[in-house]
């Protein structure tokens, strides 16, 4: 029986292997996945019988006519022993049926993963020493009103060691059930939520328990929520009492806006108020008869146009009377 002996080295990318991914994440302690692909022919012949060898750092043996280096797998475990740093560390997880792929688990093996990858110019591989490190968080720009969903997930390759993502800093809202995910080479938790203006600035946490119990957290970018204008009021100053001919001014006052407000509309007894001034103060600066009536403001942000209450100027006494700010 005639065999094919595929060894991965890094000569060899460019003839009948290639290695998969391209990217490689992973943590201290962690796995990672290595898919080797290989054509269904080799030097114009189609290979029918595999067997499979990767080596860590090879060498050609001229004595031997044959590679040597340090054994991380073999397909044929009775014909040579695994390196006893690799021992119970790599895993097989193809089908040699397949004919195009060959898939290894690499376990608990920091320093290893970083040489690898060296070997491997094409990778582009970010070994962390901490979970945390790597997980990434999604949270859009809101507007408040509207459902939006957050998620982070992290790179993972250890599904016999299961992990659990769950986000935190939600917990006051009517929120949809978590969803968390285990795709191909990664795990992700998605949240659910309609977004409230008190959400703006809010910070999310990414929570994170391994399998032996640990917990790591990651703390999301604080939330943006664009959400209309609130507490618009008219301010009067000075309040109570005026005497005709004395300044009174009128003020539109914005508790809380975001985007900021870019737009102010003044109204006296329900009619648009147009004046010489603009923005957010009104000034009289000799107050007389023709001045009583009743005063609101409008704002505009580009998220909403929002009205203030009615202020009243009484035109007898020139009381200013309305809700006070």
């Amino acid at each position: 029986m005639k065999y094919h002996y595929l060894i991965l080295f890094s000569g060899s990318l460019d003839k009948p292997l290639s290695v998969t991914p391209k990217t490689l994440s992973a943590w201290e302690g962690s796995c990672v996945f290595i898919s080797c692909n290989i054509k269904e022919e080799f030097r114009s012949r189609r290979i029918n019988q595999w067997s499979f060898v990767w080596y860590f750092q090879p060498s050609f043996d001229q004595s031997l006519n044959d590679y040597s280096g340090t054994l991380l797998y073999s397909s044929n475990q009775t014909a040579t022993e695994v390196s006893s740093e690799f021992s119970n560390r790599v895993q097989f997880v193809g089908d040699l049926g397949s004919k195009n792929c060959i898939n290894y688990l690499f376990k608990k093996q920091f320093n290893f993963v970083q040489r690898l990858c060296k070997m491997f110019p094409s990778f582009n591989y970010l070994i962390a020493e901490t979970p945390s490190e790597l997980i990434k968080t999604v949270s859009p720009e809101m507007i408040e009103g509207n459902n939006y969903t957050v998620a982070c997930s992290i790179p993972y390759y250890c599904y016999d060691e299961l992990i659990k993502l769950s986000i935190q800093g939600l917990e006051s809202h009517h929120v949809s059930p978590s969803k968390m995910t285990t795709e191909i080479q990664r795990v992700q938790t998605n949240q659910s939520f309609m977004a409230i203006w008190k959400d703006h600035g809010k910070q999310l946490t990414c929570l994170l328990k391994t399998h032996d119990g640990r917990e790591m957290k990651k703390p999301f970018a604080n939330l943006t929520v664009k959400y209309v204008p609130k507490g618009v009021k008219v301010n009067a100053e000075p309040r109570g009492t005026v005497r005709e001919g004395s300044k009174l001014t009128l003020e539109c006052i914005v508790n809380s806006s975001n985007p900021p407000v870019f737009s102010y509309w003044w109204y006296k007894n329900g009619e648009s108020w147009n004046t010489k001034q603009w923005g957010s103060r009104r000034d009289f600066y000799s107050l007389k008869g023709t001045d009583s009536g009743s005063y609101r403001c409008e704002v505009n942000n580009g998220i909403g146009r929002i009205a203030s209450d009615n202020l009243t100027i009484n035109k007898l006494t020139f009381m200013v009377s309305g809700k006070k700010c």
